[in-house]
C-alpha cells in the first residue's frame, strides 16, 4: 500500500494528511478533483447552449408539427414575408389551409412528391361514393377542373387528381383504412366504433379510479419503507432460508433421480436383450448421469456453503446496515425523484431543441420540377451529432451525481458509527454540499467515459440498421459482436465507476486514484464482493416483488369491486409499473448504499485494526467479523 508514515516536505501534506487515513477526508482537508474534467464539461456544455441558440434561431418547429407542401409552404400559416417562405413568388397565405394532402397516390402514376395544403381533408373517395362530383377534385394552386371532358383527361394525373377518403393526423391527411382495404364496408365502420367504445371507456375507467392509482403508488412508497425495516431485522432469514430451501429441493431432485434411474435398471435388467428398446436403454443411461451430475451439484453447494458460510453471514450483515444508515437518513429517498425530475426536465429540453434543430435549413427550387425541396446544412448534420452526446453525457452526470451523493452519504454514517457526534446533523445535505465544492469534475469524468461508450454503441447499432438489407451477413455479424462486447465494457466500467465515486466521496481521491484504490480493494477481496453481489440481488429482486405485490393487490381488490369499472385491469397495471419504478429507485439507493458499505468496510480492515494501527471505525456488529481473521488481512483472497 505504500509507506503511509513518510514525511512530507516542510509546508506540504503527505498522501494520508490530506486525505485522511482512517474514516472521511474532512471538509478543510479536501481539495477540488479532476479539474480539467470540469472545465471541460462546462465547456462542452457552452457548445450545448449555443447549438440550442442556433437552433431556436433558424430552425422552424411548424415545418413539423404543421406539414410543408411541394413549394416550402407550411400549411396553416401565413408564409407571405415568413422567415424560410419560398423565394420563386410561390409563398402563399395559407392561414385557412391547416392540412397537408398527397393527391397523387392513385396507380399507376404514383407522386408522393406532389404535397399540396388543403382546408379540410377529403372523406369521399372517387369510383367508391357515388355523389363525388369533379368539384370535388384536388388541383394545384391557381387550377381549376377543366369543364370540357377531353380537357379533364388531360389534366387528370398532372394538376388535378381525384379524391380519396382521408382523416386528419397531425395536421396531415391520412388515407383511411377503407382505401388501403380497397373498402372493408361495414365490419370496417362496425371495427372503428368499436376502437372507440373501447377507448372511451378506458378513459372513463381511469377517470373513476384515478385516486385509488394515486394511492397506490402512496402505498408503494410506505411499503418500500417497510421492506427496509424488514431487511434490518430478518434479512438473514430471507438468506437462509432460501438458501435451505435450495439446497433441499436439489437434495430431493437428486433422490428421485436415482429412484426413478434405479426402478428403470431394474426394468431393464429384467427385459430380455432381445427385447429391450434402444430408446428405453438412452433414456436409462440418460437418467442415470443426470443423477450423478445432480449429486456433484450438490456437494460442489455444500461445500460453497461450508467454505463461505462466514462470508454469506458477513453479506448478510452489511446489507443490515445498509438498511439501518438509509433509515437514520430517509430524505436520501428523495435522491431518486430529484433526479428523475431533472431528467425529464433536461430530456423535454432536450427533445424541443431536436426539434428545432431537425426543422433547421433552407429551401432549395428545382427548376425543371417546380418544386422545393428542403435541405439542412452540412454544419447542422455535425451539430446535431453534437447534441445527441451531449444528452448521453448529461444523462451519466446526473446518474453519477445521485451515486456520489449516497455514496458520501452513507460512508458519513459508516465512518462516524461509532462517534455520532461527528455525523452531520444534515449527511444528505452535507454530501450534496461536498460533492459540488470538491468533485464535480469526478463525476464528470466518470460520466464522459460511459457516454462514449454509448456514442459508440448508438453508432454501431445506427451502422445495423443502415445494413439490415445487406447481402454482406459477415460484416453484419461482426458490428453485432463488437457492440455486444462494448455492451459488457459498459457494464464493468459502470461498475468500476461507482466503486470509484464511493472512494472519492469518502475519501477525496481524484477518479483515477479513487478507481485504482477500489480496483485493489475489490480484487483482493473478491470472494466477499462476489458473495455480496450475489446475495444483494437476490434479496434487492424480493424487494421489487414485495412492494410490486404489496402495492398492487390492495388496488386489485379495491378497483376489481367497484361495478361501474370495465377494464379494472388497465388500472392496475398502471399502478403495478408505478410501484416498480418506485420499487426500483428505493433498490437503487439499496445498492449503492450496499456497495458503500461493502467498500468502506474493506478499506476500514485494511487501514485500521490491531498491530498498533488505529481502532476500527466500523459498527460493532461488523467488527465480529474481522476479530478472528485480523492475522490475514482483509485483502488476502476475501
Amino acid at each position: 500500500m505504500g509507506n503511509s508514515n513518510s514525511v512530507a516536505p516542510a509546508g506540504k501534506r503527505t498522501a494520508d494528511e490530506k486525505y485522511g487515513r482512517s474514516g472521511v477526508a474532512a471538509y478543510e482537508t479536501r481539495s477540488c478533483t479532476d479539474i480539467p474534467m470540469l472545465l471541460l464539461f462546462i465547456a462542452f456544455w457552452v457548445g450545448m447552449v449555443v447549438i440550442a441558440v442556433k437552433a431556436f434561431t433558424m430552425g422552424d418547429i411548424d415545418r413539423l408539427t404543421n406539414g410543408v407542401d411541394m413549394y416550402g409552404n407550411i400549411c396553416g400559416l401565413n408564409n407571405i414575408g415568413r422567415k424560410g417562405a419560398p423565394t420563386n413568388g410561390r409563398a402563399m397565405d395559407f392561414t385557412d389551409k391547416k392540412f397537408l394532402y398527397w393527391p397523387a397516390l392513385w396507380p399507376p402514376n404514383i407522386d408522393e412528391s406532389v404535397q399540396l395544403c388543403v382546408e379540410a381533408c377529403p372523406d369521399k373517395t372517387f369510383l367508391f361514393d357515388a355523389n363525388v362530383s369533379w368539384s370535388d377534385w384536388i388541383c394545384l394552386y391557381n387550377h381549376t377542373v377543366p369543364t370540357n371532358f377531353l380537357d379533364r383527361l388531360d389534366a387528370l394525373g398532372t394538376t388535378c387528381w381525384p379524391p380519396y377518403s382521408s382523416e386528419p393526423l397531425v395536421s396531415r391527411c391520412a388515407p383511411t383504412a377503407a382505401v388501403t382495404a380497397t373498402m372493408n364496408g361495414v365490419n370496417y365502420v362496425v371495427n372503428k366504433i368499436n376502437a372507440q367504445d373501447v377507448a372511451q371507456t378506458v378513459f372513463q375507467d381511469l377517470y373513476l379510479t384515478w385516486k385509488w392509482m394515486i394511492l397506490g403508488v402512496a402505498i408503494s412508497v410506505v411499503v418500500s419503507f417497510i421492506w427496509l425495516v424488514l431487511l434490518r431485522f430478518f434479512c438473514g432469514v430471507f438468506v437462509w432460508l432460501t438458501i435451505i430451501l435450495c439446497f433441499t429441493a436439489m437434495c430431493a431432485i437428486t433422490i428421485v433421480l436415482f429412484y426413478f434411474g434405479e426402478n428403470m435398471r431394474k426394468n431393464l435388467e429384467a427385459t430380455p436383450e432381445s427385447e429391450r428398446l434402444n430408446s428405453t436403454v438412452r433414456n436409462t443411461w440418460i437418467v442415470r448421469i443426470v443423477s450423478y451430475i445432480f449429486v456433484a451439484l450438490t456437494g460442489i453447494f455444500l461445500i460453497l456453503l461450508i467454505w463461505l458460510g462466514r462470508r454469506i453471514q458477513l453479506a448478510i450483515q452489511i446489507i443490515k446496515e445498509a438498511a439501518h444508515a438509509m433509515a437514520s437518513m430517509p430524505s436520501i429517498m428523495l435522491l431518486p425523484v430529484g433526479v428523475f425530475v431533472a431528467l425529464a426536465l433536461f430530456s423535454a429540453f432536450w427533445v424541443v431543441v431536436s426539434m428545432f434543430l431537425g426543422s433547421s435549413g433552407v429551401n432549395s427550387f428545382d427548376d425543371i420540377s417546380e418544386k422545393t425541396s428542403f435541405k439542412p446544412e452540412t454544419i447542422l448534420r455535425w451539430m446535431a451529432v453534437y447534441w445527441f452526446f451531449g444528452f448521453l453525457w448529461t444523462s451519466q452526470f446526473m446518474l453519477a451525481f445521485m451515486e456520489m451523493v449516497i455514496a458520501g452519504s452513507i460512508g458519513s454514517w459508516y465512518w462516524n458509527s461509532r462517534t455520532p457526534e461527528s455525523m452531520p446533523r444534515l449527511p444528505v445535505l452535507a454530501a450534496v454540499a461536498r460533492t459540488i465544492r470538491f468533485h464535480m469534475g469526478t463525476v464528470a469524468a466518470g460520466s464522459l467515459i460511459i457516454a462514449i461508450i454509448q456514442f459508440i454503441r448508438a453508432v454501431l447499432a445506427y451502422l445495423q440498421r443502415k445494413l439490415r438489407g445487406s447481402t454482406n451477413r459477415v460484416f453484419l455479424w461482426i458490428l453485432r459482436i463488437i457492440e455486444c462486447c462494448f455492451g459488457w465494457l459498459e457494464r464493468i466500467i459502470k461498475f468500476i465507476n461507482r466503486n470509484a465515486y464511493i472512494m472519492t466521496a469518502i475519501k477525496g481521491y481524484n477518479f483515477c486514484m479513487a478507481a485504482r484504490r477500489a480496483f485493489v480493494l475489490l480484487l483482493s477481496n473478491i470472494l466477499r464482493v462476489g458473495t455480496v453481489s450475489v446475495i444483494s440481488d437476490f434479496v434487492l429482486f424480493l424487494g421489487k416483488v414485495f412492494v410490486v405485490a404489496g402495492s398492487t393487490l390492495p388496488i386489485v381488490f379495491i378497483i376489481y369491486n367497484m361495478k361501474e369499472v370495465q377494464f379494472w385491469a388497465i388500472p392496475c397495471l398502471i399502478v403495478a409499473i408505478a410501484s416498480f419504478f418506485v420499487a426500483s429507485g428505493f433498490m437503487e439507493v439499496t445498492h449503492m448504499a450496499i456497495d458503500t458499505i461493502l467498500l468502506s468496510f474493506c478499506e476500514d480492515s485494511d487501514r485500521n485494526g490491531p498491530d498498533g494501527k488505529e481502532p476500527y471505525y466500523m459498527p460493532e456488529s461488523l467488527e465480529k467479523f474481522v476479530e478472528n481473521s485480523h492475522n490475514s488481512s482483509c485483502c488476502s483472497c476475501g
